[in-house]
């Protein structure tokens, strides 16, 4: 066996021991195959995935936990991921070319106004803390006059995306309370992201019902 072999297969063996070491442990065993391959510096590497489903098959389905990117630790739950995954599998299979061409750039769109919406909040955010010196939460508020410096605040943010909240209440006599209105709105409904998987099965439908026409 050549020599850069034999160091290959010994590295790919540290790395399976090193694996092994922390699964055993029942604090690390908690963690995402991702947290693993972090902590080890591992990379893209699936060996975290393949050992534990070795070691450990009876907890497939068990949730595990995942570092969000505000830091917090959060519960992964196993058994919704593959059900998406498998629901897109299965729309993706039972679309017709021309269905998927549709979906997909029906996805960019929508995708691009996800991204949008989400850059606007966090704006929002951001300076109605920079104005008020508070976070912002609508948890006890039941409309936008509620909350001290809303109402300028979605003024602002109105004139950086007028496409989303229009022009009132920042420019000519429009009605002050609109863009707060709007801006709230936005807050209380979410920013879900639009999956392709949805998109899918609409153009798949749409296009079933106008063959039958």
């Amino acid at each position: 066996m050549p020599k850069q072999q034999r160091r290959q297969g010994r590295r790919d063996e540290r790395k399976r021991t090193a694996v092994k070491a922390l699964l055993m442990r029942p604090e690390w065993r908690r963690w995402s195959d991702r947290a693993i391959q972090r902590a080890l510096g591992l990379g893209s590497d699936r060996l975290p995935r393949t050992i534990r489903a070795e070691l450990f098959p009876e907890e497939r389905e068990r949730p595990r936990l995942y570092r969000t990117r505000h830091g917090t630790e959060a519960l992964m739950r196993l058994a919704g991921i593959r059900a998406a995954r498998w629901r897109m599998a299965k729309a993706t299979a039972e679309a017709p070319p021309e269905a998927r061409d549709l979906a997909r750039q029906q996805h960019q769109v929508r995708l691009e106004h996800f991204r949008t919406v989400g850059r606007m909040l966090s704006e929002a955010r951001h300076l109605y803390a920079q104005t008020t010196g508070r976070r912002l939460r609508l948890d006890h508020a039941g409309d936008p006059s509620q909350l001290d410096g809303f109402e300028a605040v979605a003024r602002t943010i109105a004139g950086r995306y007028p496409e989303l909240l229009g022009v009132h209440g920042y420019r000519g006599d429009g009605d002050s309370t609109e863009a707060a209105r709007r801006l709230f709105d936005r807050f209380v409904s979410g920013n879900p992201r639009p999956l392709l998987a949805d998109l899918l099965e609409e153009a798949t439908d749409s296009l079933s019902w106008r063959n039958a026409a």
